[in-house]
């Protein structure tokens, strides 16, 4: 059963959405504490502790987390938001490394850009080409 069904992701799920404000929007939208995403995240088999602790969720939040999450760590998220987890990959990439996420009209294919967003509209558009030329060849 899909958990996303019925559900719409918020318009903050693009790929040019830094992790930050969809994790904020996102829980808002659940109505859910902080605590309650700390458990529906889950627990590490390893060594039996939580893969997102609340405080850090709250950093996350609020952008003052320092180090990108693992991929360990946007899984949790995606189980606990609900959130795909190529959106939370692409917005990680944004906000701790700065690489934008162009993807084709069906989000088949992508290319990962650096700066994207200081490219003018013309060559954004160029780079679209390329992803639709690609999905072509493929």
């Amino acid at each position: 059963m899909n958990p996303m069904a019925g559900q719409e992701v918020p318009a903050s799920a693009s790929a040019s959405a830094e992790l930050s404000d969809l994790l904020r929007t996102r829980r808002a939208g659940l109505r859910l504490s902080l605590r309650a995403v700390e458990e529906r995240g889950g627990v590490n088999p390893a060594d039996g502790k939580l893969w997102i602790k609340y405080s850090w969720i709250d950093r996350m939040e609020k952008g003052l987390a320092t180090a990108p999450p693992t991929l360990d760590q946007l899984r949790a998220f995606a189980t606990a938001l609900e959130i795909p987890l190529s959106a939370l990959k692409d917005a990680a990439g944004a906000q701790f490394f700065g690489i934008e996420s162009v993807h084709d009209d069906d989000g088949d294919v992508r290319l990962m850009l650096g700066h994207y967003r200081e490219l003018d509209a013309d060559d954004r558009a160029k780079m679209l080409e390329i992803v639709r030329a690609f999905k072509k060849r493929r």
